[in-house]
């Protein structure tokens, strides 16, 4: 993404009530902080310069870190790599991804057609003097906006190559539904929760228009820092926040099923674990994450139009 447009704010912070209803029906109710950020530039902005709150944080994670339990040696470090881009078995993750876009060389892409009329002119049939000789593309749908929200917090017991697969399955469904005509909104949700508090950090990696950068996605996407060095230090700078945080930052929020099948339009990636991606053999890790979206999403009939979003789950799970 661009550089933040120094005439617009680095992000929208707002605090607030949620209730949520739990799986055994108690009623939960948290006071949440927000900190939706215009891009990932305004974020790395923000964590570099907001101050620390050192009274619930007298000890912050985002610096204290092992390179054992982070992959980088100091924040700086982790910044830097977010910043400027990380080279590490990049282009081993590149080939895992063709891979997997390989598997789905069948995927449906523009439909190529000539006419006399167009908007480029097809060199080879322009010279052999056929007169539909102009290119045309010709998409399956209209173009049409559908957000992918990645929740970027999971357990410290989550395993790199697990992040790495999510990463490859991730990047393949953009591409997927890009490919067949819809533009994709991208972007990484951290959603903690400490007893009655929630910290909700969002930022955007591609908006509709932008064509996603997976250089430069690369680190956010698979390395531990981004979580375990920047997003703790976006946790550290909560200005309000009254619990004990410092302890272990929180437990990843698990949204129900209800909360994800009410966000309209939105794709939401899990945790690892919860899609049944182990980290242990791709195929395998690809087949279980597919399967986790087409139940949750019905997504097929969503990409044909079919007025049945979710409802295949919903028929399955309401008479549980």
């Amino acid at each position: 993404m661009q550089d933040s447009d120094n005439k617009l704010p680095l992000l929208n912070y707002s605090e607030g009530i949620k209730y949520n209803l739990g799986y055994s029906h108690d009623l939960s109710i948290y006071k949440i902080y927000k900190f939706e950020y215009w891009n990932l530039d305004a974020f790395l902005k923000t964590i570099s310069t907001f101050p620390i709150n050192k009274r619930i944080f007298p000890n912050p994670s985002s610096i204290l870190n092992a390179y054992s339990f982070s992959m980088t040696h100091s924040f700086e470090e982790a910044w830097n790599l977010c910043k400027f881009g990380w080279d590490q078995n990049y282009q081993n993750f590149v080939n895992k991804l063709t891979h997997i876009n390989l598997r789905f060389s069948q995927i449906e892409k523009l439909k190529r057609e000539y006419s006399c009329v167009g908007y480029i002119p097809n060199v080879s049939k322009f010279l052999s003097g056929n007169p539909n000789n102009m290119k045309i593309d010709k998409k399956k749908l209209t173009k049409k906006a559908i957000k992918i929200n990645m929740g970027i917090s999971y357990s410290a017991f989550t395993n790199y190559k697990q992040v790495i697969n999510r990463g490859i399955c991730v990047l393949w469904l953009i591409n997927y539904l890009e490919n067949i005509g819809f533009n994709c909104i991208f972007q990484f949700e951290s959603i903690t929760v400490l007893e009655d508090e929630m910290i909700q950090i969002i930022i955007p990696l591609k908006r509709d228009d932008e064509k996603l950068n997976i250089k430069l996605s690369y680190f956010p996407l698979v390395h531990p820092s981004f979580l375990r060095r920047l997003i703790f230090r976006a946790i550290e700078i909560v200005p309000n926040c009254t619990k004990d945080w410092n302890a272990f930052y929180g437990y990843p929020y698990k949204k129900n099923d209800e909360e994800i099948l009410d966000m309209k339009d939105t794709i939401y990636i899990s945790t690892p674990m919860e899609m049944g991606i182990y980290g242990n053999d791709l195929d395998k890790d690809f087949d279980n994450f597919i399967k986790y979206i087409d139940v949750k999403y019905n997504l097929i009939n969503y990409i044909e139009g079919n007025d049945k979003y979710g409802k295949r789950y919903m028929e399955k799970h309401k008479n549980r």
